[in-house]
């Protein structure tokens, strides 16, 4: 449960995954799963079968144990900016929706409909001459600063005029400029890669999960297309 209110934050703040995404820690609660059923299955044919001896079956599990916590221990080294990244208090809103409903946090914001239209039409304006998206590291405390808007409304601006969370918003800005980048004979020399980190993105893998999303292909067919 709380993983996936992590899926729903990152959604909301950051425009990036790499990191901060923690989806290895579901596959870390299969495994523990996976071992549990092994260790019963161990025990079992022990003391019902002696297939093993008990200190042997024991051994076993506790070395598949061992592992299993060293590879928990280098991931979570690997992800350290999820503990200590300031931002995390960024906005209550993925946590305060467990006591308050979005849209009761958004009434506070001072944002009524005439004004969420003037300023997502000031925001798409800013997107596209100040190109902020292009910072790989851009997440929503960043853009509220540069937009110089409250972060609370920067989301309410976001999630209910453009109808997408905040990693959506920014990505899609970037499969745009990615889009042109792969049609002009300018970025011919430039590798998918090179142009997937031009355009903000960490990494090919998520470059090339999201352009697919975005566009149904990958950015090679597009590109040949």
């Amino acid at each position: 449960m709380l993983l996936r209110q992590h899926q729903k934050t990152i959604g909301q703040v950051f425009s990036f995954e790499e990191k901060i995404s923690l989806n290895w820690v579901r596959y870390v609660v299969y495994s523990y799963f996976s071992l549990f059923i092994l260790g019963s299955i161990c025990v079992l044919g022990t003391t019902q079968f002696q297939m093993l001896s008990l200190d042997m079956a024991f051994a076993l599990v506790g070395i598949l144990l061992s592992c299993m916590l060293i590879a928990f221990g280098l991931y979570g080294f690997r992800q350290t900016t999820i503990f200590s990244n300031s931002e995390f208090d960024l906005i209550r809103i993925a946590s305060e929706r467990k006591k308050d409903s979005l849209s009761a946090i958004y009434a506070k914001s001072g944002l009524d409909p005439i004004n969420i239209e003037r300023k997502a039409q000031e925001l798409a304006d800013f997107m596209d001459i100040e190109k902020p998206y292009l910072n790989e590291n851009l997440s929503l405390p960043l853009l509220s600063e540069q937009f110089m808007c409250s972060q609370a409304q920067l989301s309410q601006i976001i999630n209910q005029h453009f109808q997408m969370n905040f990693y959506d918003f920014v990505n899609g800005y970037r499969i745009e400029k990615a889009k042109t980048m792969l049609l002009s004979s300018v970025f011919e020399k430039l590798s998918i890669l090179g142009i997937a980190f031009e355009c903000g993105f960490k990494s090919k893998s998520s470059f090339n999960r999201y352009f697919k999303k975005y566009t149904g292909v990958t950015p090679s067919e597009f590109k040949k297309k």
